[in-house]
């Protein structure tokens, strides 16, 4: 009989390391500007990041891993949704359009 693996990757485990390796970077971009980054603008690349991970956790997290006799059979390919118009719900299309306009505020500056 062959043995199943089931576990369920959550998000903190990749999005904290991310969160702190991109604050680092940030830290190290802003010194090698000499200055010549404002506050106003750090503030804004900050709330982007966080906006991101934000988004990362809610649309990728959490991913269930099966290995073995439980793992899912069927192809990837057949679980795209070709027609979402025609399966759509009205709230979940609102909730998605509310989730990008942040997007499109921060993308003007």
């Amino acid at each position: 009989m062959e043995e199943s693996i089931i576990f369920t990757i959550e998000s903190w485990y990749v999005l904290v390391p991310v969160l702190l390796l991109g604050m680092v970077w940030l830290i190290i971009w802003a010194k090698r500007q000499n200055g010549n980054i404002s506050l106003a603008q750090f503030v804004i690349l900050i709330s982007f990041g966080i906006y991101l991970l934000c988004v990362i956790h809610l649309v990728f997290f959490p991913i269930d891993v099966n290995i073995g006799q439980f793992a899912n059979q069927t192809p990837w390919y057949n679980t795209i949704n070709f027609i979402p118009i025609l399966t759509i719900d009205v709230e979940s299309f609102l909730l998605n359009i509310i989730m990008f306009i942040p997007l499109g505020c921060i993308s003007h500056f």
